[in-house]
């Protein structure tokens, strides 16, 4: 299965979640998008499991907001909704990220959506450089630790650190770049050729009937209730 099929999985479960104003939608539309994981990666179910229920505090932490600090009519029920449209719309977008490798996504958008390569390259540095910012974080207080005598530097010198760090960090990634030709605008080839497939389709279209057809039922049964804050 494409990534990019699973991109259009989650996206269709996210918008009606964003479109609506009740407790039933958010909940079809977050299990839909548990089992679009599922489907994808099964070795993921206890990932899952962790990160549902992280989620779930986070819908409740919402809730308690909501409902201390609004003022209004029905101020419980708006609570509720917003717990649990904030819980779906971030078990949704951890299901995504649990589904999705960035280097296959990106591979698989130049290939077969024509995104320009030197904006897929760009993309993929920059998420590659974000893991590498903590452990250049830990590294850079070890050493400040050992030239200050044990004692930890402020937060704004490492801040400044870290910044000329990622600046040269960016210049190597942009001269890389530069010296594959990036900028040139003629066919490339590819070292992982993704090509659109008969069952890519029927994914895709099965992914998205399964998406229209929860709405159609909240919809019938009255379940679906249109508003946002």
């Amino acid at each position: 299965m494409k990534s990019l099929v699973f991109l259009a999985w989650n996206a269709a479960c996210v918008f009606p979640v964003l479109l609506s104003l009740d407790p039933w939608t958010p909940v079809v539309y977050w299990a839909l998008a548990a089992l679009f994981l599922l489907l994808r990666r099964p070795d993921r179910v206890w990932t899952l499991g962790a990160a549902l229920a992280t989620v779930a505090l986070l819908g409740w932490w919402v809730f308690l907001a909501n409902l201390w600090w609004t003022v209004g009519v029905n101020p419980f029920d708006r609570a509720v909704f917003l717990g649990l449209r904030a819980a779906a719309l971030a078990g949704i977008s951890i299901s995504f990220a649990l589904g999705v490798h960035a280097s296959e996504l990106l591979n698989e958008a130049m290939q077969l959506l024509g995104l320009p390569a030197r904006w897929g390259y760009a993309l993929f540095a920059a998420l590659n450089a974000l893991p590498r910012l903590r452990d250049e974080q830990v590294h850079l207080q070890a050493v400040h630790r050992v030239r200050l005598g044990g004692k930890a530097s402020p937060l704004v010198v490492q801040a400044v650190t870290m910044l000329a760090r990622a600046i040269r960090s960016g210049e190597r990634a942009a001269l890389s770049m530069g010296a594959r030709g990036l900028e040139n605008p003629e066919p490339r080839s590819w070292f992982r050729p993704v090509v659109w497939t008969r069952a890519d389709a029927l994914s895709l279209g099965g992914g998205l009937l399964a998406a229209v057809l929860a709405f159609v039922f909240l919809v019938a049964f009255h379940l679906f209730r249109f508003g946002f804050y």
